[in-house]
């Protein structure tokens, strides 16, 4: 789910190399009932968003805060679909 909702949602964030972390049940202000931790790493710099979920669905997503914990999290690949471009033949 996140590696479908997040490349519209996080525009100008490349998401090429970025790592979820395992699901975990929400606690006080985090928004929805699971949440989830997207790493990327841009020009040398990490960054973590938390990311939400509500019945099955994803919900919302944002720059991660230190309750979420996104710095201890066990992390693997996101596989993200990336834009396919057609190319154009000129004659």
């Amino acid at each position: 789910m996140a590696a479908d909702a997040l490349p519209g949602a996080l525009k100008g964030v490349s998401l090429s190399g970025a790592e979820i972390s395992e699901l975990s049940h929400s606690i006080g202000s985090q928004s929805g009932d699971w949440t989830a931790c997207v790493k990327t790493n841009t020009f040398g710099k990490t960054e973590y968003f938390a990311v939400f979920y509500m019945d099955g669905k994803y919900l919302t997503e944002r720059h991660a805060v230190m309750t979420d914990k996104c710095e201890v999290g066990v992390y693997s690949l996101l596989s993200v679909k990336l834009p396919v471009f057609k190319s154009t033949e000129i004659r």
